[in-house]
Order: structure tokens, then C-alpha cells, then sequence
């Protein structure tokens, strides 16, 4: 589960990346941490990141196919 989610703990996370070439971290433990949501947004804004190095821009790709219309 992490450690203590107290109001002192918090902010002290894990950076999503490493020192090894295309490894990556996300969970609990790491920006922006605690909880499900938060597991949910470390995984996301780490694909947005990876994705904006080549090229893709996850937002307006997200928005674009909501905004047309699941088809």
C-alpha cells in the first residue's frame, strides 16, 4: 500500500523514470501516488509523456475522439 498517506508524508514519491533506458515506474509509490486514482494518473501522464516523445498528443487525441464520437 506505500507508506503513510498523512498530510507530512505526502509528496514524497518515486520519479517515474530511471536511470535504465525505456524503464519505467508507475503505482502507488509514484507521482502522483496514493490510491487508485492516483495509481490511474501515474500511468497516464507517463504514457502522455512517452507519447509526446514521438510526437502524439494524448490529450487532443483523447478529446478528438470524444469529441466526434465513439465510432
Amino acid at each position: 500500500m506505500g507508506w503513510s498517506a498523512e498530510e507530512k508524508e505526502y509528496g514524497k514519491f518515486i520519479k517515474q523514470t530511471t536511470a535504465i533506458k525505456n524503464l519505467y515506474l508507475v503505482g502507488q509509490w509514484v507521482f502522483p501516488g496514493f490510491g487508485v486514482e492516483g495509481v490511474m494518473a501515474s500511468g497516464f501522464y507517463l504514457a502522455k509523456e512517452i507519447l509526446k516523445g514521438d510526437g502524439i498528443d494524448l490529450k487532443k487525441e483523447f478529446t478528438d475522439h470524444f469529441k466526434n464520437g465513439i465510432k
